[in-house]
């Protein structure tokens, strides 16, 4: 079954980020959303990882820049 990860990054973060989903889209990122400090970072890690039921593994927490980074994560994880 496929999922549109993408929807649902976008519910997610704009959730953390107390950003409304129509203000955010793939090219989102720490660099053009203030809201994305490194605190709502973890917080956006955690959701995600729960809501999709993945483990991004530590070392590529730091890795993760933007919405796409994130997307390309959950469907490597999940094949698709």
């Amino acid at each position: 079954m496929s999922m549109n990860y993408e929807a649902i990054i976008i519910k997610i973060a704009s959730d953390v980020l107390g950003v409304e989903p129509e203000k955010i889209n793939i090219d989102g990122s720490k660099e053009n959303m203030e809201t994305w400090d490194s605190f709502a970072h973890l917080a956006l890690i955690s959701s995600i990882e729960e809501e999709l039921g993945i483990n991004i593994p530590f070392e590529k927490i730091s890795e993760i820049n933007s919405i796409r980074d994130i997307l390309a994560i959950a469907e490597n994880q999940n094949g698709e």
